[in-house]
């Protein structure tokens, strides 16, 4: 296959409201592009880290559903303004922020003074309505994380006026990806579309999420190939006498675990790490099995071995009924198994 080549399409921006970004990734072969569009969606979307405030202290205002005078908004309403304030700058630890005015007028994202290297990117976000010549002064923590974070009750200890902000620490507003596949039917194309909160470029956050992804499986690759836990092995002709997956040091005797069909079965534990990708049985089937929770090879066994296929509900076809039950039987000859 043609050397595979991450190209961008299309790429806009709009002051600090959002970033789009367009990619195409190509040629992959069938399949490949499910499992690359799902991981980096699903890093793209929650481990990706940002910036934002996660708590709010209001000088000489009191209670949270008080309204003030010479403000428009209640005070909660306040603090769901300044959830949505998005800022760059890399930074650890817990940072501060001030927002010092006099009405009237209206209070911005642009009036949050900050020390370097804090900035903000949507400063046109709207804050408060001062109605009066009253003087505001809120004192804002600002810090850099992924995920969600849920605001919590207030300390009974804490001062009033002060109050926790649920902060969402994602860039990226949405990530969708798509599959195009070539006329040949052997090889597809992988396209991903990634908006972010202007907080970074579409494009850095694909470079972000592809060094994630490069450094989750660089562990399990080392210098002479794959790492793998010590005498592990698959192969049951280097351990003619266990099951796959079984070490030689492993004693049979810890992990006695009865089968419905009466038969017991040793190392229930490695018959777990074997998945039913394992298998090389079809999508189809492989989805309906997921749907019914089937999961490994064990569960395979456990929901099915003595019992005729076709009783059950998902529908087996004839080519991966015969791929189960030629494995079930190389490592379990003394069952019985119905193919037809």
């Amino acid at each position: 296959m043609d050397h595979v080549l991450w190209h961008c399409t299309e790429a806009r921006s709009e002051g600090g409201s959002f970033s789009y970004g367009r990619f195409v990734l190509s040629p992959l072969w069938r399949g490949q592009s499910e499992t690359i569009g799902f991981a980096l969606r699903r890093i793209l979307t929650g481990e990706i880290e940002s910036t934002r405030i996660t708590h709010a202290k209001f000088i000489k205002i009191r209670h949270e559903f008080s309204t003030t005078f010479g403000i428009e908004e209640p005070v909660h309403e306040i603090v769901q303004n300044l959830r949505e304030v998005v800022f760059t700058g890399n930074i650890n630890g817990i940072h501060n922020g001030i927002i010092c005015v006099r009405g009237p007028g209206r209070v911005t994202a642009q009036d949050i003074l900050l020390s370097p290297p804090l900035e903000v990117v949507n400063s046109s976000q709207h804050i408060a309505t001062l109605t009066e010549p009253v003087d505001v002064l809120i004192e804002l923590q600002i810090e850099r994380s992924c995920g969600y974070r849920m605001r919590t009750q207030r300390p009974k200890n804490e001062k009033e006026g002060s109050y926790p902000v649920d902060a969402v620490f994602a860039p990226v507003r949405s990530a969708v990806y798509g599959i195009h596949p070539f006329s040949d039917g052997r090889r597809e194309m992988l396209f991903l579309e990634i908006t972010t909160d202007g907080s970074l470029p579409a494009k850095e956050a694909l470079y972000v999420a592809l060094r994630k992804l490069s450094d989750f499986l660089c562990p399990f690759w080392g210098d002479n190939g794959p790492v793998l836990i010590e005498d592990l092995t698959l192969d049951p002709k280097e351990n003619p006498n266990g099951f796959p997956g079984e070490s030689s040091s492993v004693r049979s005797d810890l992990l006695f675990f009865p089968c419905p069909s009466g038969t017991k079965l040793d190392n229930k534990t490695a018959l777990n790490y074997i998945f039913l990708d394992q298998l090389k049985i079809s999508r189809s089937l492989y989805r309906e099995l997921k749907r019914e929770k089937i999961h490994s090879v064990w569960d395979v066994l456990v929901n099915m071995i003595g019992r005729d296929f076709r009783r059950r509900r998902i529908d087996f076809g004839r080519d991966d009924r015969i791929k189960i039950i030629n494995f079930l039987r190389e490592y379990f000859p003394g069952e019985k198994f119905i193919i037809d």
